[in-house]
């Protein structure tokens, strides 16, 4: 589940996992941006990672729990969400790439909250989108703010 909060000038966002965890994570809301914020069903988002071969990291897309909490910086992302709203963890910034008129993710930050994220179930992650193209938008299990307000 994901809820939606507008303070100052970010956008705080509430994630809820299934067993009923809470985490917070923001998005600086620009007047002028070459990014949007995204949400991506973690499903979408393994195989667009899992195609991205430059990323030495890229075999996280594909990993079990045990293996992604075993990510050396795993405890960092760990001691971020737990600060909740008054302090919450700002989204993970991608990019949509093209190989062979396949898209994939290239991370620019945020590799680790992202795995935190896999980690402890959550099903939806928010992202900062550099260059989203209207078919990555398009895809199904890719929401922006307008499907979630609705």
């Amino acid at each position: 589940m994901v809820k939606l909060e507008f303070i100052k000038n970010n956008v705080v966002i509430e994630l809820v996992n299934a067993q009923g965890k809470i985490v917070y994570m923001q998005f600086p809301q620009r007047v002028v941006s070459d990014s949007l914020l995204a949400f991506v069903e973690v499903d979408i988002l393994r195989r667009l990672w899992s195609r991205n071969q430059w990323d030495k990291r890229s075999h996280y897309a594909n990993a079990c729990e045990d293996v992604l909490r075993q990510d050396y910086k795993f405890h960092y992302a760990e001691e971020g969400f737990s600060h909740g709203k008054c302090n919450p963890v700002p989204v993970a910034r991608i990019g949509i790439l093209y190989f062979e008129d396949l898209p994939y993710v290239g991370f620019s930050n945020g590799i680790t909250r992202t795995i935190w994220l896999i980690a402890n179930d959550f099903k939806i992650i928010p992202f900062e989108v550099l260059n989203a193209t209207r078919e990555f938008m398009c895809m199904k299990g890719v929401y922006n703010l307008a499907h979630l307000r609705k």
